[in-house]
C-alpha cells in the first residue's frame, strides 16, 4: 500500500462533509490520507438508461491516467449495470462515492469507508461492522461505524502485506 491514500473530490462536494468523512476514515483505519484536489468525471462515461455515470468506466478513466489507491468522493450520481449505487471500488485500484442521495455526514463517511476497505482488500462481513454490505437505505443507516474484531484482525494482516 502507498505512503498515504489521494482524495479527489468533485466541486461541489461541501467542504464539512468532506472533511468529516476524512477525519472518521483516519480514525477507522490510522492511516495517512491526503486530500489532492478536484476531479470531474469524464463525459464519455455518462449512462443515459440510467441517467448517472458509469463507475467502472469512471474509475477506468482516473486509473489510466496513472492513479491507485485513491478514493473519489463525487455529487454526481453514479451507477453500476444501469442501476444507481451509493459506491463503487475495485480491488486495489480505486473507489468512488456518490454523496447524491447521502446528504447526511455520517451516511457519506459509512459508504467511503465500506468501499475504501474493499479497495485494500476487506470483503463483505456478516456481523455488526462497517463491511457489512449495505443493501439498502435503512441498512445503510443502521449498520455500524467501525470494523468489527475479525474485520479489524484482517485489516492489520493487510497492512503489514503491504506498508
Amino acid at each position: 500500500m502507498p505512503f498515504y491514500f489521494k482524495i479527489y473530490t468533485c466541486e461541489k462536494v461541501p467542504d464539512e462533509m468532506l472533511n468529516y468523512v476524512v477525519d472518521n476514515i483516519k480514525r477507522v483505519y490510522y492511516m495517512n490520507f491526503r486530500i489532492v484536489g478536484v476531479r470531474l468525471p469524464h463525459y464519455n462515461a455518462w449512462h443515459d438508461m440510467s441517467n448517472s455515470y458509469d463507475s467502472p468506466m469512471i474509475l477506468q478513466n482516473i486509473i489510466n491516467e496513472g492513479s491507485t489507491f485513491f478514493l473519489w468522493i463525487v455529487e454526481v450520481p453514479i451507477s453500476l449495470e444501469g442501476k444507481v449505487v451509493y459506491g463503487y471500488a475495485e480491488l486495489r485500484k480505486g473507489s468512488i462515492v456518490s454523496i447524491s442521495k447521502l446528504q447526511r455526514q455520517q451516511l457519506a463517511f459509512k459508504e467511503a469507508a465500506y468501499q475504501f476497505g474493499f479497495m485494500i482488500g476487506l470483503s463483505d462481513c456478516s456481523k455488526d461492522c462497517l463491511m457489512n454490505k449495505t443493501t439498502n437505505f435503512g441498512h445503510l443507516i443502521e449498520k455500524a461505524s467501525t470494523l468489527c474484531q475479525d474485520c479489524e484482525v484482517k485489516f492489520r494482516r493487510l497492512k503489514i502485506r503491504y506498508v
